[in-house]
């Protein structure tokens, strides 16, 4: 039996409730970029330039994401994961963000990374129409465009991260990822995952804006054509289509992206 846990790496793909799982590891130490300073919440590419066009993401002072291939924390950590989501639900998530400042109780984000105000949308269908048709250039974070899930390879397009979370099984995922990070430990696993069943992990980010939280209805026959031609590898690769909500388990990625 060992006497230490292992830890993690979140490379944090947006909307996917990254800040939730966070929170929940680094109360047990199992993860070494813990978002207590802003540097670690930030959104971290394995590309080395990802750039950001300006007037997107206000609280960033250059226009590039830092790279965490660069990161003491991911080369520190035992292992890296990520977590995906249902690019047609995590697409209405990132149209329906909004953040408020606390004093003047305006939306400092209209839309994830302020997107909605940087391009101009005034509805769903626009958002979506943009993203899918207009050059990757053109968007607002040209590497999400190219690819939702982008973010878990280099500049060489090698794999970087070992692990993926299923949004739709976050809690399931979140005690199988904390069952490899304490396995051997000889404390035991259980009181890491006791009161995982309790909590309501998904729900910390929740856009106040979106009241239907089924996104079923806000997707015309031609949109979903558009986000199937768009996101086809990652609809593919990942098992998702329009309206699943299948659970699934932790995986390793390189068990699902073959070269």
């Amino acid at each position: 039996m060992g006497s230490k846990t292992k830890t993690s790496y979140l490379v944090h793909i947006p909307k996917t409730a990254g800040m939730t799982i966070r929170t929940y590891l680094r109360h047990f130490g199992l993860i070494t970029n813990k978002g207590h300073i802003k540097a670690q919440r930030e959104h971290h590419f394995g590309i080395s330039k990802a750039f950001r066009i300006e007037g997107s993401l206000k609280s960033f002072t250059t226009p590039y994401f830092p790279c965490y291939l660069e990161d003491p924390l991911y080369k520190k950590a035992d292992c890296s994961f990520t977590i995906t989501r249902n690019p047609f639900d995590l697409l209405v998530s990132y149209y329906f963000h909004g953040r408020y400042e606390n004093k003047t109780k305006e939306y400092k984000d209209n839309g994830w990374g302020n997107c909605n105000k940087v391009h101009g949308f005034e509805s769903f269908e626009q958002f979506i129409k943009f993203y899918c048709t207009k050059d990757a250039s053109k968007w607002h974070v040209p590497a999400l465009s190219e690819n939702l899930f982008g973010q878990i390879f280099n500049d060489d397009g090698e794999l970087c991260v070992d692990y993926v979370m299923f949004y739709e099984s976050l809690q399931d995922n979140l005690k199988e990822l904390v069952e490899i990070l304490t396995a051997g430990y000889e404390g035991g696993t259980q009181k890491f995952i006791k009161n995982i069943g309790n909590k309501q992990l998904g729900r910390r980010n929740k856009s106040k804006k979106r009241k239907d939280k089924n996104y079923n209805c806000l997707y015309t026959p031609e949109m979903i054509e558009m986000v199937e031609e768009k996101c086809k590898w990652e609809l593919e690769t990942f098992g998702y289509s329009f309206g699943t909500k299948k659970e699934r388990k932790l995986m390793k990625l390189k068990d699902i992206i073959k070269k």
